[in-house]
């Protein structure tokens, strides 16, 4: 034909009806093309048959346009061998695509099928401004293939703002906006039409407009964009489906010429961005914003005349990006620009809408995937004929929910070896002969004789399953193939016997030797097969096939013609046959058997053999198959104890009780494939398996835990005995594995056997499961507890000065003995030593409870830390409970209720370390001159009085009681009944005449009474407000003492400027003078009188203690 180029190409319109072209190639003329345009998405399947010679099927993209096949330009080929036909199915993006025919290697007529499914691309949404119609275009790319009305809305103020899908069905949701009342709503869709209706907050304020809905914080769902046409602000509603929930601030354009008209991913980050377009200057611009926030700015080609108006942002083309879907407002033409980030790649006019008054008011793109088209047939009456089959083929498919099984036609001329490959294992495949019976079920190599066949593919799939079926066609012919075997290689004067196998076409070489088992055979030596000639016959159901047709006995020198021609249909190697008609010595073959006469001889058992006890058959033979093993009585048959066993002649036996006692049994062996031969044993006896009877304990016995127990028994056997404990008729351990039957067993009872009545011994022959006894009756063990008491040492080489802690632990009798030591931890304890348990006690533990048995309870602990003695009840003897379950070393306490680090005790390790006083509520400024208070309660009752000291530290002054009129008091009680009532402390940080903060300020404590110890309390570092000044005089005053609070912010104003007066008529005539200790004459009048400073202050200043007790 003349369209073999990529410009004299014919087009074809793609259509979901099958569109067929003939046509011829050949080596002249050797390709055909065809052009597919395709607008949107479409699934396009492509099917070249009715070839008789090889061609091939491409399917071409010329993406650079230079009319040449480049590289990576090929989408998808069908390159099958011979004259199968081709197939190509697949999904393609719009665009425009070529289909090349092309013959291989010789002239063929062909028949080139071509049918698609489109998809839609994108939704345009119109609504009408004077009759309140709406309705949408479904765009498969730049074309308008349909359009579908939508409900009227006759009321003028309510406007389609946008759309998007907000509840997440996959259908597209319209967003509505009152221009007059501010109201604001969700069409949500179903189909075309409306199927509820939210309502979003309402917005009054109407320079307020909704510009756009996208998705701006990356969580998959729309969000809401406003501008602000008079200030300029910027904001989007984040969106829960139809529900607000947060609010993304955008930055401010106060330009107001500046005009949202839509907004997208552009830079594919998952945010989308925003278009602007200045209606003045024509400028275009894109926001490129990331989690709602702008990150940069791009610029977009520049459009002048003001009627053309970006109508919307939507995916056109399919690519994943962005479009720009402009209106002219004047004229009615609609254009896409095409863009790849800030990019307008090209721009595409689509149907113009002349009629001005409808207008653009969203767009949506769409995710629809086309759907699969299935030309291959669902059954043998419409399958896919592929034609002869031979060589290598491949065929990619789909199967679908509604489309679980395909079926392919093919013919074999000749005997074909057929390879099946599948690229999906989730896709089995049969194949069936012509009537629809299945020949195999997913058997990857198969032979097929001349016929016509069907290959189906099937599954059980939930979603669309891509496969891919590769067929490889060998033809195979059949030959009948002549052969000797040689039992002795290559010497025709030992024995040979000749005939046919049936295999393919070179399986063996006439002139050639084979040995297929490598060891020797009957004979001693390694026998060997020639094949001797060979022709072509046979089927597939000869293959294999085995025939002999004679035997040569070199020791009769004779000509045999076997009864049993000795067939099989394994090849060479596996064929057996006989002289004659009946299984004997005659038998032979398998590269190993010789024809001979065969015995069953010298069976021998054992003269007397015990029931249960195992016992050995021998025998020997000259047979190869497997033997029957009988049982005789008296010449009378019994049983058979083994049907089909190995002729290895030993069998091992275990005869039951079932046989009887008696001294006239035989063995008889013979052949599992004939009577003859057989043999008969020596006569033997079966004899009584043996006895064993216990004789203590017996029943009515009581064992305690720890005792020595000795049981004996009688039995008449030599071999050794097991012996078990039984509780409750279910075992429950084993006293001895194996031990002399004897009559005697020492026992010690498990000081961990649970008291019971329900006890037994049993006795077992470690050879006979036939022999055994149990004790007649159920015995007791009850166990004889005692009550151990203790006393843990945290150090017991101290220990009146280290904690301890006692109680008592649950024990069998004779577990601790009084005044020993141990140690079951062997580790050092918190306190630094490696503590031990002191056995204090024993006593009678009356409740007998075997469940206590372990159990320590704890009573007290004895706290000696900081020279103070504190006994506490310990919180498990509070709650009646247990502090461990696992005898001494066990046991976690804490003390009293107080479950806490600093409580915790036991295990060997850890010691309490009670806290004696608590301080709380401190109220300080931490400036050096200020009072302050805290609280202090103590941590435990006591019960008797305690007596709280305090001495403050350098340049601490502490009040134990806060009253100042009754003067300092340094110590406070608490007594039994107000141990936990907070008590307030006031303290003085005295000016220390230094020009630096103090870092340490402690305040000491001791407790005497019923508590002893002693303790620190440090304020922390104290900021310096004083720093001495030998240039001035300076008057000031301390109001720490203003207990009444008489002495207000105006008051104390009034006295710093009399101070300041009177520091004003004083001369400094002290400055300069250290106080270190020495005697200064202070003058009063004319007396004068000696006083001993002691300080490290330069007298400069006067400090006048300013007080008032009371308002008075």
């Amino acid at each position: 034909m003349s369209f073999n180029t990529f410009e004299t190409a014919r087009s074809i319109n793609l259509s979901a009806n099958s569109q067929s072209f003939t046509g011829t190639v050949n080596l002249t003329d050797p390709i055909d093309f065809y052009r597919l345009q395709i607008n949107g998405k479409s699934s396009v399947q492509l099917t070249l048959t009715g070839l008789n010679g090889n061609a091939n099927l491409e399917l071409i993209q010329d993406r650079n346009r230079n009319g040449v096949i480049d590289p990576n330009e090929t989408v998808q080929q069908s390159t099958n061998a011979t004259a199968i036909a081709e197939l190509i199915n697949t999904v393609l993006n719009p665009g425009t695509y070529f289909v090349r025919v092309a013959a291989a290697n010789s002239s063929t007529n062909y028949r080139l099928d071509v049918s698609g499914v489109s998809t839609p691309t994108a939704d345009i949404v119109w609504r009408h401004a004077q009759g309140g119609s709406n309705l949408t275009w479904t765009m498969e790319s730049t074309l308008a293939v349909s359009a579908r009305s939508l409900p009227t809305v006759a009321d003028l103020s309510w406007q389609i703002v946008g759309s998007a899908d907000f509840n997440r069905d996959s259908q597209i949701d319209y967003v509505w906006r009152n221009t007059q009342s501010g109201e604001n709503l969700v069409w949500l869709m179903n189909g075309g039409s409306p199927s509820g209706m939210i309502t979003l907050p309402r917005v009054a304020d109407f320079n307020w407009q909704l510009v756009a809905v996208a998705d701006f914080n990356r969580d998959s769902q729309p969000d809401l964009l406003w501008r602000n046409i008079q200030s300029g602000e910027n904001l989007a509603w984040q969106m829960n489906g139809a529900t607000p929930f947060g609010v993304i601030f955008l930055p401010q354009v106060a330009d107001r010429n500046w005009q949202i008209v839509g907004a997208g991913d552009f830079d594919r980050n998952g945010s989308a961005d925003i278009v602007w377009r200045n209606a003045t200057s024509g400028e275009n611009l894109l926001w490129f914003l990331n989690g709602g926030q702008a990150t940069s700015s791009a610029a977009l080609p520049r459009l002048v005349d003001r009627n053309w108006q970006v109508a919307a942002v939507a995916d056109f083309d399919r690519d994943a990006q962005p479009d720009l879907l402009w209106r002219n407002v004047i004229s009615g033409e609609n254009v896409i620009w095409f863009t790849q980030g800030a990019t307008v790649t090209s721009g595409v006019m689509i149907n113009p809408v002349a009629d001005p008054n409808w207008r653009i008011v969203a767009a949506n793109s769409r995710a629809d995937e086309p759907a699969t088209i299935d030309s291959i047939g669902n059954a043998r009456s419409t399958a896919f004929n592929i034609g002869t089959l031979s060589g290598v083929a491949n065929f990619s498919e789909f199967l679908t929910l509604s489309d679980p099984e395909d079926f392919y036609q093919f013919t074999i001329n000749e005997a074909t070896e057929l390879t099946i490959g599948r690229s999906n294992s989730a896709v089995n495949f049969q194949i069936l002969d012509a009537n629809g019976n299945v020949l195999e079920t997913n058997n990857s190599l198969n032979v097929l004789g001349a016929g016509t066949y069907f290959l189906r593919a099937f599954t059980n799939p939930s979603t669309t399953i891509a496969y891919t079926l590769s067929l490889n066609a060998i033809p195979r012919p059949i030959v009948q193939y002549d052969f000797t075997y040689y039992f002795n290689g290559q010497n025709t004067s030992s024995d040979y016997y000749s005939g046919t196998v049936t295999a393919f076409n070179g399986t063996y070489s006439v002139g050639q030797f084979f040995d297929f088992t490598s060891s020797n055979n009957e004979t001693g030596a390694n026998g060997r097969y020639i094949i001797t000639g060979s022709r072509t016959g046979g089927t597939l159901s000869d293959l294999n096939r085995v025939t002999v047709q004679s035997y040569y006995d070199a020791e009769t020198a004779t000509f045999f013609t076997p009864a049993a021609l000795g067939q099989n249909t394994s090849g060479l190697g596996s064929e057996v046959g006989w002289l004659r008609d009946r299984v004997d010595a005659q038998y032979f073959g398998a590269d190993f058997f010789e024809a001979d006469w065969r015995s069953i001889t010298s069976v021998q058992v054992q003269t007397s053999i015990r029931q249960g006890m195992p016992t050995s058959i021998i025998w020997n033979d000259t047979i190869s198959e497997n033997v029957r093993i009988e049982v005789f009585k008296g010449g009378v048959f019994q049983t058979a104890i083994a049907t089909n066993t190995e002729s290895d002649g030993v069998f091992e036996w275990t005869p039951t009780s079932n046989f009887v006692v008696g001294s006239d049994y035989q063995i008889r062996i013979s052949s599992v494939l004939n009577a003859d031969p057989l043999a008969l044993s020596n006569q033997f006896s079966i004899v009584s398996p043996g006895t064993v009877r216990i004789t203590s304990p017996n029943g009515g016995n009581l064992l305690r835990p720890g005792s020595a127990q000795t049981i004996t028994w009688t039995d008449d056997f030599n071999e050794n005995v097991r012996i078990e404990l039984w509780k409750g008729g279910a075992f429950h351990s084993t006293i001895a594995t194996s031990t002399a039957s004897d009559g005697s067993e020492t026992w010690t009872v498990p000081r961990t056997l649970a008291n019971g009545n329900d006890y037994e011994i049993r006795i077992f022959s470690t050879l006979n499961p036939l022999v055994s006894d149990r004790s007649d009756a159920m015995f007791s063990v009850q166990a004889d507890l005692r009550r151990y008491g203790f006393t843990y040492n945290y150090n017991p080489s101290n220990v009146f000065q280290a904690d301890s802690y006692s109680g008592s632990v649950i024990a069998v009798d004779g577990a601790y003995t009084v005044g020993t030591s141990f140690d079951p931890g062997n580790r050092a304890t918190e306190a630094g030593f490696n503590g031990n348990y002191l056995i204090t006690r024993v006593e009678d533990y009356d409740d007998r409870l075997t469940s206590d048995l372990g159990r320590v309870f704890v009573t007290d602990y004895l706290d000696r830390d900081n020279g103070a003695e504190r006994r506490f009840t310990t919180r498990s003897q509070r709650f009646a409970q247990a502090a461990g379950l696992n005898y001494l070393g066990s046991e976690i306490d804490f003390l009293d209720d107080a479950q806490s680090e600093e409580t915790r005790f036991g295990q060997d390790q850890f010691e309490a370390d009670p806290v004696w006083l608590t301080f709380s509520n401190l109220a300080f400024s931490r400036r050096e001159g200020d009072a302050g208070t805290v609280q202090v309660r103590l941590a435990f009752a006591p019960t008797s009085n305690v007596t709280l000291s305090f001495t403050g530290g350098s340049f601490i002054t502490v009040d134990a009681d806060t009253t100042i009129e009754n003067g300092t008091q340094n110590s406070l009680t608490f007594t039994a009944s107000d141990w936990n009532v907070a008590r307030t402390i006031r303290f003085i940080a005295e000016l220390d005449g230094l020009a630096s903060d103090r870092s340490s300020n402690p305040i000491s404590y001791a407790l005497s009474g019923n508590f002893t110890g002693n303790g620190v309390y440090n304020l922390g570092t104290i900021t310096n407000t004083y720093a001495p000044d030998n240039n001035r005089f300076n008057i000031d005053l301390d109001y720490r003492n203003d207990y009444s609070g008489f002495w207000t912010a105006a008051r104390r104003a009034i006295a710093q400027r009399a101070a300041n007066d009177w520091a004003a008529r004083i001369m400094n005539e002290l400055s300069g003078y250290e106080l270190t200790n020495q005697s200064l004459q202070m003058f009063n009048g004319q007396a004068a009188a000696a006083f001993n400073f002691t300080g490290n202050r330069f007298i400069d200043d006067l400090v006048v203690f300013v007080g008032a007790y009371t308002t008075n």
